[in-house]
């Protein structure tokens, strides 16, 4: 059978294998923190009947746009952010054009820039000034803000200068701030109107309920950006954006957010705690201010000894480069037990 051209270049992708009994704490995802009393609450919030019927995802848009002041116009909901990065590529001829990353950053955007035709630029510098030399060649600008891995932080006023930059060459600016709520400002809520600024209308803020609220199994979130390309990426977006249960989860949190702030709380106050312990470790550095995760930066010698430490305790760093580890924050008991375990262990065999 000859079939039409493809508008996407075929990637052969694999997903990642884990051993049974090991706690990953290299994926960045909070495991096992939210106690069952919560959880408990949360499936007896599922109703029997209406998980017979279509999801009601415009109950759940109204919902969100209240919770976070922003208009129904100017709000649009996503599978996680890489299914906004996904429906702003297909919906954008960006074939042979320029997108830029900076390394290292969330995978998704290179494997869509890949199957899109985009051309990917990965820039190892968080200078703005390096970053302002190389807008006029794209036609889209990615920044995670706050950065995971090396904790790179931009303040408001430096990603308001590469927005104008962008706008300046007709650059979309799109912000991913997946990990917003662990320290680092928020540009919503320090830039509340921008998606209805004439200024801002290049911007597209990416948002998550992965990091923050520690839900990654529902796999949700929302763009927020000026009207305009929010009709854009509607016309190709599914009949219902989210399941059931991604929008019952999304109303949970929303109707107990008091418990969730509390828990961006805790997670920051069990970090400063982590970091402390790993800092007093010897020829260890430990960075971390902005996110649920630490790095650990030492001699590549030293970095061998302390992830087989982990490992032994059934515990799985990331491994980012030979002289640096990552590490996700829990509030899990039996991880924290078993992360003191590893410490020790590693001490032991070092002091």
């Amino acid at each position: 059978m000859i079939f039409p051209e493809l508008k996407v270049n075929p990637l052969d992708r694999k997903r990642l294998s884990f051993l049974d009994g090991y706690f990953y704490l290299g994926r960045n995802m909070i495991r096992d923190s939210h106690g069952e009393g919560i959880a408990r609450r949360l499936i007896q919030s599922f109703d029997a009947q209406e998980i017979q019927d279509y999801p009601d995802v415009d109950s759940t848009l109204k919902k969100l746009q209240s919770f976070l002041n922003v208009p129904k116009k100017n709000l649009f909901l996503t599978q996680g952010i890489e299914g906004g990065i996904k429906s702003l590529l297909e919906t954008y001829d960006l074939s042979h054009s320029k997108a830029c990353i900076l390394e290292p950053t969330y995978k998704m955007y290179e494997i869509f820039c890949k199957s899109y035709g985009v051309d990917l630029i990965k820039l190892k510098s968080f200078d703005i000034s390096d970053i302002k030399k190389i807008i006029p060649k794209l036609s889209i600008l990615f920044i995670d803000n706050p950065k995971c891995h090396f904790e790179n932080f931009f303040e408001l006023e430096e990603i308001k200068k590469l927005i104008r930059e962008c706008k300046k060459h007709n650059v979309l600016f799109f912000l991913d701030e997946a990990y917003e709520g662990f320290g680092a400002k928020s540009f919503l809520k320090n830039t509340p109107d921008f998606f209805d600024n004439e200024e801002y209308d290049n911007v597209i803020l990416a948002c998550s309920f992965s990091k923050k609220y520690a839900l990654p199994s529902i796999k949700s979130g929302f763009l927020i950006m000026n009207e305009k390309v929010r009709k854009c990426l509607s016309s190709t977006s599914l009949s219902y954006e989210l399941n059931y249960f991604a929008c019952q989860t999304i109303n949970f949190v929303i109707d107990n957010f008091s418990y969730f702030e509390n828990f961006s709380d805790r997670i920051i106050k069990e970090r400063e705690a982590l970091k402390k312990r790993l800092s007093d470790l010897k020829e260890i550095k430990v960075y971390g201010d902005y996110t649920h995760t630490l790095r650990i930066h030492s001699s590549e010698p030293a970095i061998k000894k302390i992830e087989s430490s982990f490992r032994k305790n059934k515990i799985i760093l990331n491994k980012i480069d030979k002289t640096n580890l990552l590490i996700t924050v829990s509030l899990n008991e039996n991880i924290k037990s078993r992360i003191l375990k590893s410490l020790d262990d590693y001490r032991e065999k070092n002091w």
